[in-house]
């Protein structure tokens, strides 16, 4: 008997783990009840937004126990593991962004998770499904995203590295005629003391003749 409830503890802890496009469907199903979910719910008594957010989970939950009904998630734990996958998401992000900007070597930053993936698309406001059945986005549209972000980091870098250059070109062009007009003041002061030599003591200074 105990031994026969072991055996089913760790087959429900197996069966328990998050896929990745559980965690998908997971972010595009509250993507789609955001307005359940977190809304204002502007002149309705709390009551009603608790009811309201309360059905908006079971629906979230509803869907995932549809698509995966192995899982059979309950609606807590849908609500924290979205909310640490919202956090676990956001700390990813902010880890690539950070590798991305940084110079020279260093540990490869983590790979977001299809999930991962998907909260980050809500994040920002974009769409969350895309490219095959069920709204699950695939490995390429993910890999797309990160180096369209990177892509664009890129050529801001550039763009700054050519205001940089410009400035510098400016510095050197205008130490360039300061350096021309301090040689044109010492050409115009030995020329001064040429005429002066040769007014008082008048006596002609000859040039000095140039080295062939």
């Amino acid at each position: 008997m105990e031994a026969n409830e072991i055996g089913d503890g760790k087959a429900l802890a197996k069966k328990r783990k998050w896929s990745d496009l559980e965690e998908a469907t997971l972010i595009q199903s509250v993507v789609e009840r955001e307005g359940d979910l977190f809304g204002d719910f502007k002149g309705v008594g709390s009551k009603k937004k608790s009811v309201s957010r309360r059905e908006g989970w079971d629906d979230v939950c509803s869907v995932l126990n549809s698509q995966y009904p192995t899982a059979k998630r309950e609606i807590e734990e849908v609500k924290k593991k979205y909310f640490n996958l919202k956090q676990r998401a956001k700390e990813k992000i902010d880890s690539i962004k950070r590798s991305i900007r940084k110079t020279g070597g260093g540990p490869a930053p983590p790979s977001l998770t299809p999930g991962e993936e998907a909260m980050a698309k809500s994040l920002e406001g974009r769409p969350v499904s895309s490219g095959i059945p069920d709204g699950i986005d695939t490995d390429e549209s993910r890999k797309s995203s990160c180096n369209t972000e990177i892509e664009e980091l890129t050529m801001k870098n550039i763009k700054l590295d050519n205001e940089r250059l410009q400035l510098e070109i400016l510095k050197l062009k205008k130490e360039t005629e300061k350096m021309s007009e301090e040689m044109s003041f010492i050409q115009i002061r030995k020329l001064y003391y040429h005429l002066k030599i040769q007014s008082e003591y008048q006596v002609s200074v000859a040039e000095p003749i140039p080295e062939p």
